[in-house]
């Protein structure tokens, strides 16, 4: 399983960056170009909220592993509440962006950034952008493949306000499909492959966001199809993948406990002299590293418990 194969010292002192990237491609921007998912890959997501959600529903990984019914895919959610291009916050001790990627071999990177950062206005796109391709630039390694997935629009229907005051809520007059544009510019630029879901997503036919901003549940699954119809992979969601979906998000929780460990900055991090991480009887033995390394095995067997879903389907 993954976790075998990496040496375990060099694993540790990396997995932290929390920035993994995982980088949709999109056929508007690359002509024809198509993810390649050879045997044994390690696919990583990564970007703000909206990727980051994506570990608790499963929707695109379901999808993406169903359409790679004979390759042993590794998954790896690697989004983070709040990130952008211009800061993606960790306890001291996480570590750097590419080094995150190398902790976990990864081959294909999806990432998703641009609709918080269009609340800086049309002006802000020259910096945002030079930011985003020095970000990719680490992220891209030897021969990496990144897809690039555009921000989804704001939906300030959601919001359910009254005409007068929506007007003055940022998200309302916020440029998010220039800066559409521009990671598709991007994309084009740099060999990428990029995904349009701000286009496709303009022409919902229903709400698909919660507050505005972040995806329903029915709107995540909407953005699986998108993507996978952009990757010119079948894009209809079918029902008997349910089992296959719930082993996939029951993974996602172990490596959502494995990678965030909630006392992390104790484990690995700038406060690991604490007594608070040590055993209470012998001070030069630390127990939270081996508590959170426990996690490992289970890990390991949930990622056997979705490929024999898999091979059901």
């Amino acid at each position: 399983m993954l976790l075998q194969i990496h040496n375990r010292k060099g694993y540790l002192k990396t997995i932290l960056p929390c920035i993994g990237i995982c980088i949709l491609v999109s056929c508007g921007g690359s002509a024809g170009r198509k993810v390649r998912f050879h045997d044994g890959a390690v696919v990583v997501l990564t970007g703000g909220t909206n990727i980051s959600n994506t570990r608790k529903n499963g929707y695109l990984e379901t999808m993406l592993l169903a359409a790679n019914k004979k390759k042993k895919l590794y998954f790896r959610n690697m989004g983070w509440e709040g990130d952008t291009v211009y800061e993606q916050y960790r306890e001291e001790g996480f570590g750097e962006w590419s080094g995150h990627l190398d902790s976990v071999q990864a081959n294909i990177v999806f990432a998703q950034f641009g609709q918080m950062e269009s609340l800086d206005g049309e002006a802000a796109i020259p910096r945002f952008i030079e930011l985003y391709k020095k970000l990719l630039a680490a992220a891209r390694g030897n021969n990496r493949q990144i897809v690039l997935l555009s921000p989804i629009p704001f939906e300030p229907a959601s919001l359910s306000l009254p005409a007068a005051q929506a007007a003055s809520v940022p998200i309302v007059n916020a440029p998010v499909d220039k800066y559409a544009d521009a990671i598709r510019q991007l994309a084009e630029d740099e060999g990428y492959i990029f995904v349009n879901l701000y286009e496709q997503l303009t022409n919902a036919d229903s709400p698909y966001t919660s507050n505005g901003i972040h995806l329903t549940e029915s709107g995540h699954k909407a953005a699986a199809q998108i993507i996978m119809r952009e990757l010119q992979l079948p894009s209809t969601y079918n029902n008997n993948w349910e089992p296959l979906r719930k082993e996939v998000v029951s993974k996602n929780n172990l490596w959502f406990q494995y990678w965030r460990a909630g006392n992390w900055a104790f484990i690995y991090g700038g406060e690991y002299v604490q007594q608070f991480s040590r055993d209470w009887k012998d001070r030069d033995h630390r127990i939270l590293p081996e508590e959170r390394n426990a996690i490992g095995p289970y890990l390991d067997s949930a990622e056997l418990r979705v490929e024999n879903a898999k091979r059901k389907l």
